[in-house]
């Protein structure tokens, strides 16, 4: 009796192997790949990377910090036995700068059922970029930013720089000499009889005409600095 029953478990013993094998499944674990785990400074333009499952109809990415996963990732994405799915095209949620996030894949075959889950991975993104730098047409700073001084005379060289200083000089005196000689002679006009008065008047015009030859001949220094420098 003992020898019957013996064979009867080995018997059993054999049939539950058997349909343990038979539902054994030989793909290869479901592996994450790209960022290593606890990997830093992320771009938030990165992607999720792992390798492909043979079996797998779909898989579905889970983080942590959504709600929800990120269901029926097509196995288009697949390619050479990777996977891939950026961050760009999540729709359960934006990754933000200097965060941290956890996430898995399952994978699925036709018939829906759970063929593998792979290990979790944390990662943090990387910190946000500075803003850009607002710049006016002059080239001085705009915004809440540095202010920056800007170019009055717009010159880009000595010879420039030179010849602007010069006309704007000129025009200054042409347009002061004038009204300083008018000046004077109202002095002298109604105040003939005062001798400082008089002896002012004539300094302003002496002095007046003096800048203004001054001004006249310096017009043409820009000339002369310009053949000193070989130009």
């Amino acid at each position: 009796m003992k020898k019957y029953l013996l064979k009867i478990l080995s018997v059993i013993s054999f049939l539950i192997l058997i349909f343990s094998f038979n539902n054994f499944s030989l793909a290869s674990p479901l592996i994450l790949m790209h960022n290593e785990d606890g990997t830093g400074n992320v771009p938030v333009d990165d992607y999720f990377r792992w390798e492909e499952i043979g079996e797998a109809e779909k898989y579905i990415l889970d983080i942590d910090q959504f709600t929800q996963s990120e269901d029926n990732i097509p196995t288009s994405v697949c390619v050479d036995g990777s996977c891939y799915f950026a961050f760009l095209d999540l729709t359960v949620g934006n990754m933000d700068y200097l965060s941290s996030y956890s996430w898995k894949i399952t994978a699925y075959n036709e018939a829906g059922d759970n063929i593998d889950t792979s290990s979790v991975y944390t990662f943090t993104t990387e910190q946000a970029p500075p803003p850009p730098s607002e710049e006016n047409g002059d080239g001085s700073g705009g915004g809440s930013g540095p202010v920056g001084l800007g170019n009055p005379l717009k010159a880009k060289t000595l010879e420039e720089a030179v010849d602007a200083l010069m006309n704007l000089l000129f025009v200054v005196g042409l347009l002061i000499a004038p009204i300083l000689i008018i000046y004077a002679a109202l002095i002298l006009m109604f105040k003939h009889g005062d001798a400082m008065a008089t002896n002012r008047a004539k300094a302003i015009i002496l002095w007046t005409l003096i800048a203004l030859s001054i001004i006249l001949l310096a017009k043409g220094l820009p000339s002369i600095i310009r053949g000193a420098l070989g130009g």
